[in-house]
C-alpha cells in the first residue's frame, strides 16, 4: 500500500466516522434511549465502537500528511489523539 492510498483511506475513514457518528446518535435516540430495546442498545454499542475504529485510521492518516512539516509535533498530536 502506497502512502497516497493510505491517505485516501484516511479520508474515507473520516467520512465513515462522521456517518457512523450520526447513525449512532439516531439509533440512540430512536431505540436505545429507553433502555428496554436490547437490540437497539447493541446496535448503538456497535456503532459507537466503529467510531473509535474509524477515528484511529483518520488520526494516523493525518499524522502521515503532517509528518514532513514537523515530525515531533505530528507524533505528539497522534499519540494524544489515539489515547483520547
Amino acid at each position: 500500500m502506497s502512502d497516497r492510498s493510505f491517505v485516501r483511506f484516511g479520508g474515507l475513514a473520516g467520512i465513515l466516522l462522521a456517518l457512523t457518528s450520526w447513525l449512532a446518535v439516531v439509533t440512540y435516540y430512536t431505540t436505545a434511549a429507553a433502555g428496554t430495546d436490547v437490540v437497539g442498545v447493541q446496535i448503538f454499542q456497535l456503532l459507537y465502537a466503529l467510531t473509535g475504529f474509524w477515528a484511529l485510521f483518520g488520526i494516523v492518516a493525518v499524522y502521515w500528511v503532517t509528518r514532513p512539516e514537523a515530525e515531533a509535533w505530528a507524533f505528539f498530536a497522534t499519540v494524544v489523539g489515539i489515547v483520547a
